[in-house]
C-alpha cells in the first residue's frame, strides 16, 4: 500500500515470473477487483531462477522494495520506481548472500526488518534498508537447533496485533508443519500447528507448503480476526492440482493460546 503513482496512492502487487526471468508488477483495481499490469516493460532479475519474493514500505523514506530470492544462494532487492504513464519500474539496490537455497521471505514495515528462510539451515533475521550491507544477520531460529521445526523453511508471513507487536508464522515443510515465533522482544518459538483435513466438508489438509501469507485484517465472516493462506503442495480431497486453503486465525489462535486483532 502507499505507492504514489500519477499522483494517487495505490496498492502494488508483484509476483517473481519464472517463466521469463522477470519481476511481474500490478497496481490492485479495488472497485474491479483486478490488477492491472503497470510493469515498464520486462522488468529483468538477472536470476536464473527467481524464487519467493516480498515487499517493503519504508516507514521514513516512503520508499516501496521488492526482495526476490533465487539462483540457490542469492537475493536481490530492488526500488519500485513511477515512471511516466503510470507505469512502474525497478532499479537494483542490493545484492545479498547465502549459504544455500533461500525461499521464503517477509519485511516487518513497522521496524525495517527483513526476514528469509534458508531453507535447510535458519530462519534469519536482518535489516530491509539497501545501505546496510548484505553480511549483517541473526537468527531467529536454526532448523538444527528445533526439532519441532524440519527443512525445508519454506514460507514466512506476519501477523500483526498492532503497536509492534504480533507473530511471525514459518512453513515447516520437512513435516507438514507451521511454526510460531513472537514477534517482539526474542522473539522465541510459541509452538506450532498442522492443518489436518475435514472430511465432513470434503477438504484435506494442507501439506508440502511452499508459500503462505498472513493477515490480521478482517476478511469477513469465519475470518474476522484475519487468516493464513497457504499453498497445498498435495491436494488429495478430491486428488487435483494444488490449489491454496485459507485457515481462520481465531483457529490457530485457540489451539496455541494466541492473541487476535
Amino acid at each position: 500500500e502507499g505507492f504514489e503513482l500519477d499522483g494517487r496512492q495505490v496498492v502494488l502487487v508483484t509476483a517473481s515470473n519464472r517463466t521469463d526471468k522477470s519481476i511481474a508488477i500490478y497496481m490492485l483495481d479495488p472497485e474491479k477487483r483486478q490488477l492491472v499490469n503497470v510493469a515498464d516493460g520486462v522488468q529483468p532479475t538477472g536470476l536464473a531462477d527467481p524464487y519467493g519474493l516480498c515487499m517493503y514500505h519504508a516507514a521514513g523514506s516512503g520508499e516501496t522494495y521488492v526482495f526476490i530470492n533465487g539462483d540457490e544462494t542469492a537475493m536481490r532487492q530492488w526500488r519500485l520506481v513511477a515512471g511516466d504513464g503510470g507505469k512502474v519500474r525497478a532499479e537494483h539496490v542490493r545484492d545479498l548472500v547465502f549459504d544455500s537455497q533461500t525461499e521464503g521471505c517477509v519485511v516487518d514495515d513497522a521496524t525495517g526488518t527483513l526476514y528469509v528462510g534458508e531453507e535447510d539451515v535458519a530462519l534469519w533475521r536482518m535489516s530491509a534498508d539497501p545501505a546496510a550491507g548484505s553480511d549483517a544477520r541473526t537468527a531467529v531460529d536454526r532448523v538444527d537447533g528445533n526439532p519441532a521445526i524440519k527443512d525445508d523453511l519454506e514460507g514466512v508471513g506476519l501477523y500483526d496485533l498492532g503497536d509492534g507487536r504480533g507473530y511471525l508464522i514459518v512453513s515447516s515443510q520437512g513435516n507438514d508443519t507451521y511454526a510460531v515465533y513472537r514477534r517482539e522482544g526474542k522473539q522465541e518459538y510459541l509452538g506450532s500447528f498442522a492443518v489436518v483435513a475435514d472430511p465432513a466438508r470434503g477438504i484435506d489438509g494442507i501439506s508440502e507448503t511452499d508459500g503462505l501469507e498472513v493477515t490480521s485484517r478482517n476478511l469477513g465472516p469465519g475470518f474476522e480476526h484475519g487468516a493464513v493462506v497457504a499453498q497445498d503442495g498435495r491436494n488429495v480431497m478430491p486428488v487435483e492440482n494444488q490449489n491454496y486453503k485459507y485457515v481462520s486465525w481465531k483457529d490457530i489462535a485457540t489451539a496455541l493460546g494466541l492473541e487476535m486483532r
